[in-house]
């Protein structure tokens, strides 16, 4: 008999978004993964994508930069335009006119940084496997340097960082075990009026932040365990004040399942 609780809801595996939304909020993780309403995106995520596509794309075939600027203005012109048309798109004309603006500067930035640091896997696959979990964890690391035996992830922010978030070293932390111990570095590209820089950090504590993945994939598991999403709604709530809940589908949904006025 078969008492994994993940196959009753058809979960294959894990990710770092889905423990890290489970531990912001369990009531959106059961409305992304058990009720299968996904937020839309947003100019801000877009803008990230292509940064680090063109970054990529840069460092593997020696692209200049302003060929580099030119492409990723295309491809984030393209994906906003499709998103739009598909309704996938969380719409916000002044946003999306800001970050077009910015776009140069973050790529510019980013295939200069990278550039410097040589050679590297990109989007490389990571399957953990702990005995903790009845699922592996999977993931794709930005950049992965075998040699100097380092995993780095690229964030592009409009604010300058003053220290990582606990989601990003929970992130790292599990792409560094699976790498065996690969030091986990997180490279922040921030750009504003008054600042473009590159600010790397190190996550420290990894065994710290494992042991906040493992308690996350335990209760995720416990909540699974009940076996009904009637019975799992029970047992959650969602407080719609969050940043979090910001996706019209989402809200309404929530304000369905928990008869939220």
């Amino acid at each position: 008999m078969n008492n994994n609780p993940f196959d009753t809801f058809e979960i294959d595996h894990l990710s770092a978004f889905s423990i890290n939304l489970f531990i912001q909020s369990p009531a959106m993780w059961y409305i992304n993964y058990l009720k299968g309403i996904r937020g839309d995106t947003n100019a801000a995520m877009i803008r990230g994508q292509v940064t680090e596509e063109a970054g990529e794309e840069a460092i593997k075939n020696n692209t200049p930069v302003y060929k580099s600027i030119e492409t990723a203005t295309k491809e984030y012109k393209d994906r906003i335009k499709t998103l739009k048309k598909e309704k996938l798109l969380n719409v916000d004309e002044v946003k999306e006119k800001k970050e077009l603006e910015n776009l140069p500067q973050f790529v510019s930035h980013a295939v200069a940084h990278y550039n410097r640091l040589g050679k590297a896997e990109y989007q490389e696959k990571i399957e953990y496997h702990p005995d903790w979990s009845p699922v592996p964890i999977i993931g794709y690391c930005d950049m992965v340097f075998h040699e100097e035996g380092i995993v780095r992830d690229l964030k592009t922010t409009a604010k300058k960082p003053s220290e990582i978030t606990d989601s990003i070293n929970r992130q790292l932390s599990i792409y560094s075990t699976a790498l065996d111990g690969y030091v986990p570095l997180v490279d922040y590209i921030v750009v504003n009026q008054s600042r473009q820089e590159v600010i790397t950090m190190e996550v420290n504590d990894v065994d710290k932040w494992i042991s906040q993945v493992k308690g996350a994939v335990l209760a995720i598991q416990s909540l699974l365990s009940l076996g009904d999403l009637n019975e799992i709604a029970s047992v959650i709530y969602p407080d719609l004040s969050l940043w979090i809940f910001n996706d019209e589908k989402q809200i309404a949904e929530a304000k369905k399942i928990w008869s939220i006025k």
